[in-house]
């Protein structure tokens, strides 16, 4: 992640809706750039307004496409 993240996010802030979707808790986004001043920017944008959905459970995706996938890449 970096400067092109940061200017789409900051082009649709305050102007249009915009998801995001992630692996990653939010404490650990600001790991994901390189530029910490640049990433506590785009993280405050999308913050301010937000509605923050966290799902836990099981997933929903076969047990056996993982397996298939990694018998493929090895």
């Amino acid at each position: 992640m970096g400067g092109l993240h940061h200017d789409v996010v900051a082009e649709r802030y305050e102007q249009r809706p915009t998801i995001i979707t992630s692996n990653l808790d939010f404490e650990e986004w600001g790991e994901a750039f390189q530029n910490k001043l640049l990433g506590a920017a785009t993280i405050d944008r999308l913050r301010h307004g937000a509605y923050r959905l966290v799902l836990n459970g099981k997933s929903y995706r076969s047990p056996r496409l993982a397996e298939s996938a990694c018998e493929s890449v090895a």
